[in-house]
């Protein structure tokens, strides 16, 4: 399948399962305590007002968005201090979107303008926060996990959409009319519209001579089942691409604690390495504060 758009990707974010998936993860991030740690304790101080001072849940989803398109521009804004061991601080950062960035042959990341909108221009120093997840010589813009997010939603879309159809046509019963054999067709029809008026408003008038048999589907009970599983799939891939593994979106079966022991590890792993992407994002962001004020630690 085709990689996605980055709007593409977004969209992603509307399906219900992938938006348990990632507040899950996001969760184990943002419940985590921090502290900032420096040898200069009025240093540190400083510093922790400055990011209290900032939307900082906010920031920490922003940084969160990374592992899900392989890297997030987060434009930082700055103003002047009145008072405090710094005259420059940030006053607030919004997340940019990916596609108006792109890579340089350096490998850097450049902000497409509209005097440069393919090549791009180089970044100004300390206005961007650019974390990127897995970032490799194949994957220099980082590894996005929404590529493998992609198809099982899509697929998934596309089933509930024919599951729909199904249970429109088959989950009710069908209206079965017998009319006598010389019926005009003007009261065919009529008698027609009378059953479709019945299967709609469950009420219907027609004449003595005809008669109604309401007809079940044999066959819908293990049909629907083929869609469900299906469905159930689909969210088990979307669980293991963002998650790592199932059993916290998704408990089918009597399980074992053996086997939830082995996804608890994984999910770890991923959460430990959330907390290093964050834990960088924000360094990178306090050195920016040390540096426009020409502060060394």
């Amino acid at each position: 399948m085709k990689k996605p758009s980055y709007s593409q990707m977004r969209n992603l974010f509307n399906d219900a399962h992938v938006q348990a998936c990632i507040n899950s993860r996001k969760a184990g991030v943002t419940s985590t305590p921090y502290t900032l740690k420096s040898n200069n304790a009025k240093l540190s101080e400083a510093l922790q007002e400055v990011i209290s001072a900032l939307d900082f849940p906010t920031l920490l989803e922003n940084i969160l968005d990374t592992p899900f398109f392989g890297f997030q521009p987060i434009e930082i804004f700055w103003e002047e201090s009145g008072d405090g061991l710094f005259g420059l601080v940030p006053s607030g950062f919004e997340a940019k979107p990916q596609e108006w960035f792109s890579l340089g042959k350096d490998g850097e990341i450049r902000l497409r303008t509209k005097s440069a909108p393919f090549d791009g221009e180089a970044l100004l120093p300390f206005k961007f926060l650019c974390p990127i997840y897995r970032k490799s010589t194949e994957k220099p813009l980082g590894e996005a996990l929404f590529d493998s997010v992609f198809a099982p939603v899509n697929f998934k879309r596309g089933a509930v959409k024919f599951w729909g159809t199904f249970v429109e046509k088959y989950g009710m019963p069908w209206a079965l009319g017998t009319i006598p054999r010389q019926t005009l067709d003007s009261e065919a029809i009529k008698f027609k519209e009378a059953l479709e008026n019945m299967v709609q408003d469950g009420v219907a008038v027609y004449d003595d001579s005809c008669s109604v048999e309401l007809v079940e589907s044999g066959s819908k009970q293990g049909s629907s089942a083929v869609y469900r599983d299906f469905i159930s799939f689909q969210n088990d891939e979307i669980s293991k691409a963002i998650l790592g593994q199932t059993l916290t979106t998704e408990v089918q079966g009597s399980g074992s604690y053996a086997l939830g022991r082995v996804h608890s590890q994984v999910r770890d792993d991923i959460l430990r390495g959330d907390i290093k992407l964050v834990q960088n994002a924000i360094n990178t962001l306090i050195g920016y504060v040390l540096a426009v004020n020409g502060i060394e630690e």
